[in-house]
């Protein structure tokens, strides 16, 4: 097997980090519900065609561009993106248009562009690639999972390049709704677009490798999943204390973290902690700023200081754990190393 490199990275977010990475300088908020700041797209789309494109479709794109751009990827083999929401806002304009004009002289392009798959379709399109195209709406895993079927892709020798994205929006709707229900105690809703350019060939431009990835089911308590987290890095040749830093996906919400505060508190006790969620804020996909920290950390050989939860960063970065779990049914463990 060949290796899998990270060529090329963008991210569109709630802070600056588009179109490079300002991350020394973290963006304050006074809302728990905070929306992305919205680059200059018509450096990455025709002005007349932006018109057409929702917020989340632009974003997509713009990141999608730029990240292949850097890794001097002309073509993707494959595109595959995860996103827990779809295009929600589109399917928002979509059932008021219903209600407002009782179901009659509805108009088809909210309906059509609503589902899931469309923001991998547009980006397709805009590429003209006939590729292996999949969308992955597996709540706190979406892009996990996406991840992870690229990540098979290589392994079998089946691509050579992939573009794999998480896409997520949250509207004012949605994030009310989620609000009734309970989902913002102790943390902030968030959004981001992020790409990232995969290859088997390592370039000026690669950031990390990919070392290793696995999704596994719900653990029935802190201690087996602390052994399958021992047991993956061992098959690595690691132990939790040898690995440089973990990427930790603790948000505040005290149901969400009592489950990272386990693993903080045992077996990386002594290991030095990551956090994002403060800068990224929360939502269905943003373990892929979680991954997209990481791997800017192991290029820049640098981890703002507001990221790190215990102890400082001891050069050189060489690898780094990310985990995530989506409300402890399912979780994921990246290994990304230095180049």
């Amino acid at each position: 097997m060949h290796g899998i490199y990270i060529n090329g990275l963008a991210n569109i977010s709630i802070q600056n980090t588009f179109p490079e990475p300002v991350l020394e300088s973290k963006v304050a908020f006074e809302s728990n519900h905070v929306r992305s700041i919205e680059p200059d797209f018509t450096k990455y789309i025709n002005p007349v065609a932006i018109r057409r494109m929702s917020k989340i479709v632009r974003r997509a794109i713009a990141t999608a561009k730029k990240s292949l751009e850097e890794a001097q990827i002309d073509m993707p083999e494959a595109i595959i993106s995860g996103t827990g929401l779809g295009c929600i806002e589109d399917t928002e304009k979509f059932l008021v248009s219903m209600i407002r004009d009782n179901e009659q002289f509805l108009q088809p392009t909210h309906f059509i562009q609503s589902t899931h798959n469309t923001i991998s379709s547009q980006i397709a399109i805009l590429l003209k690639c006939h590729g292996y195209n999949s969308t992955y709406a597996h709540l706190g895993l979406s892009f996990d999972s996406a991840l992870y079927d690229a990540f098979l892709q290589f392994k079998l020798n089946q691509i050579k390049t992939a573009l794999v994205g998480a896409y997520d929006e949250m509207t004012p709707a949605y994030y009310e709704l989620l609000k009734k229900a309970g989902n913002w105690n102790g943390c902030f809703a968030g959004e981001g677009s992020i790409s990232i350019a995969i290859s088997t060939e390592k370039k000026e431009s690669t950031y990390c490798s990919i070392k290793d990835m696995a999704l596994f089911s719900q653990v029935a308590d802190g201690l087996k999943l602390e052994n399958r987290i021992a047991d993956f890095l061992k098959r690595n040749g690691f132990s939790a204390t040898s690995i440089d830093a973990v990427v930790l996906s603790n948000s505040g919400n005290a149901e969400n973290d009592a489950v990272i505060n386990d693993l903080r508190h045992g077996i990386f006790a002594n290991s030095l902690q990551i956090t994002y969620k403060n800068i990224s804020g929360e939502f269905y996909s943003s373990s892929a700023f979680g991954f997209w920290l990481a791997a800017i950390g192991l290029k820049q050989q640098s981890i703002p200081d507001h990221l790190l939860l215990n102890g400082k960063v001891q050069k050189p970065l060489r690898n780094i754990l990310v985990h995530n779990h989506s409300m402890n049914k399912g979780h994921s463990l990246i290994l990304l190393s230095s180049c």
